[in-house]
């Protein structure tokens, strides 16, 4: 039996299994995804188990190609550089580098347990890796070299991030506010919420060659808001969805809409709810597999990948029509 806390993205597996049971499926407890849009490759991060896999993807054919076992039992934030096709997935006391060409790992880092998200400046070949749990601090690390390149505390738990325009920016889903972190000289301001912010998403909006930065956070006390925090303007406002336990988050850039993930508990099957960023209004509320826990989004093939935790699958939404097109199993 598995369960699912939204609220610590903490993952729980009991498993009953008999000797002759292979090792990979007692490890199957999916909770984070990645795309590579330029190869359309998707990498899904099982989680905790006595041997953790990144399972591989092949968004053209939606069928799962390759396993690659992550030492150490956890595989939980994952993110891709496309433009080196390197894979970053947390692991607990080190930090696994994947190449996405051979599904080697090719380098491991170690971080002293980080178990947070991970996030990747493309443009300047960064990683920034949040320790998780009870750590306040924010791992910078050179993608060229492999190597932590600087350590930064900050005034709360590390544990969600998110990059766009600007600035990275960081929740810990336990108490109230967002810091903005310039990555230019890691100094931080603290932006407000509506209550507790946990999972987090950016988006800029274009109008008129004029941008607006919008960041957008779960709130995860309440669960039923998503707070738009507009940094540009510094004014904010509350997107109430419909269902309780609002999780993963994020912007397509194909058709402009917020994707929300939906936990409606451990044996109920979750939803995708789709909202329109500038009237709030939502577009459509998608069923989807039991304890819906990473999201993630590729614009360029307007596809969205939800991995759920509980029933050890990955559904697949066309952004095109909102609807699950494949649902996909990573035991």
């Amino acid at each position: 039996m598995k369960a699912f806390r939204f609220r610590t993205l903490v993952c729980a597996l009991t498993t009953f299994a008999f000797a002759l049971v292979p090792a990979h499926l007692l490890a199957s407890s999916p909770v984070s995804v990645a795309v590579n849009a330029t190869t359309n490759m998707v990498y899904v991060g099982d989680g905790y188990g006595p041997i953790a896999y990144v399972s591989v993807i092949d968004g053209g054919t939606s069928t799962v190609v390759a396993q690659i076992p992550i030492p150490g039992g956890v595989a939980v934030g994952i993110a891709v550089n496309p433009s080196t096709n390197k894979i970053y997935v947390n692991g607990g006391a080190n930090l696994f580098v994947i190449d996405g060409s051979t599904n080697a790992i090719v380098a491991e880092i170690p971080t002293g347990g980080s178990q947070g998200d991970i996030v990747v400046d493309v443009t300047k070949n960064l990683i920034y890796s949040a320790c998780g749990g009870s750590c306040s601090s924010l791992l910078v690390i050179d993608g060229a070299t492999n190597s932590i390149v600087r350590v930064v505390t900050l005034p709360k738990f590390v544990r969600n991030l998110a990059l766009g325009f600007g600035g990275l920016y960081v929740s810990d889903g336990i108490t109230s506010g967002i810091l903005a972190v310039n990555t230019s000289d890691y100094s931080y301001t603290t932006l407000p919420s509506y209550d507790v912010p946990g999972a987090l998403a950016t988006w800029t909006q274009v109008v008129r060659l004029h941008f607006s930065l919008h960041v957008f956070a779960s709130e995860w006390s309440t669960s039923d808001f998503i707070w738009d925090y507009n940094v540009t303007t510094s004014t904010g406002g509350t997107i109430i969805v419909p269902q309780k336990r609002a999780g993963r988050l994020g912007m397509n850039g194909k058709n402009n809409l917020l994707y929300v993930n939906i936990y409606n508990g451990d044996y109920t099957p979750g939803t995708v709810q789709v909202v329109n960023p500038l009237t709030y209004a939502l577009v459509a509320s998608i069923p989807i597999g039991v304890g819906p826990a990473g999201l993630a989004i590729n614009s360029t093939t307007n596809r969205i990948y939800s991995v759920n935790n509980i029933d050890s699958t990955v559904s697949i939404i066309d952004g095109s029509n909102n609807t699950v097109i494949s649902t996909v199993s990573v035991l």
